[in-house]
């Protein structure tokens, strides 16, 4: 567990994410087919969760044993597991691979709750939909009149310069995020999108700007 030089503390002197060792420690000891962890790391700040899945990850490895790991933390889930199972009101959504259920959401649900996602309502016409100023194309089993939900992730749409008489949409709001930058959209219809963009690319994007936006991405699903 890396803790041999805290072996004398008392575990009132160990940190949380010490403690947390101590007790998976406890759990191996007596070599068990199966462990199940039930939101291990619910109580403990964000450096400290990232340091111990991927600790986790490696004592599951080194160890093999299997792991049933309970979360609401859709990140954690995606980095420490090899199959997400996704349980939605007692019922199964979706199971498969953490590339899987993010790149190929089976439900609703799952679309909107894996991955930061703007969930849009649509009509369906003559077998399309409106999105952005786009024409979409609906699967030919949905009829005409019936409503759908679109869900595009903040990371599938690009953004244009337009003029204000040209624009679809306007930024409202900007903020660093790191490893890139978050816009919020205001469409011409009063929708508030969210749109991931390259940090380089920020200043271009500060609010008032009026844009083009395209949607590289998405998935639909019945209402």
């Amino acid at each position: 567990m890396r803790l041999e030089s805290y072996a004398n503390r008392f575990p009132h002197e160990l940190s949380g994410g010490q403690q947390q060792r101590v007790a998976l420690a406890r759990a191996l000891a007596p070599r068990p087919q199966v462990l199940l962890f039930d939101e291990p790391f619910a109580a403990i700040d964000t450096q400290i969760r990232r340091e111990l899945r991927t600790f986790v990850r490696q004592v599951h490895d080194e160890m093999g044993v299997t792991s049933v790991f309970v979360t609401h933390d859709q990140e954690e889930a995606l980095e420490v597991a090899d199959r997400v199972l996704v349980l939605h009101e007692g019922n199964v959504e979706q199971f498969g691979t953490p590339e899987e259920v993010y790149e190929k959401p089976g439900t609703l649900f799952v679309a909107s709750f894996i991955g930061e996602s703007n969930v849009l309502t649509r009509a369906v016409q003559n077998g399309r939909i409106e999105v952005a100023g786009a024409a979409l194309p609906v699967d030919p089993a949905v009829s005409d009149g019936s409503e759908v939900a679109v869900v595009v992730r903040p990371k599938d749409v690009e953004l244009q310069p337009a003029s204000e008489r040209e624009a679809h949409a306007q930024v409202v709001r900007s903020a660093f995020k790191g490893s890139y930058s978050a816009c919020w959209i205001r469409t011409n219809d009063g929708e508030v999108w969210e749109v991931h963009v390259p940090n380089a690319d920020r200043h271009r994007w500060s609010p008032g700007a009026w844009v083009h936006m395209n949607v590289t991405r998405w998935f639909i699903f019945p209402r």
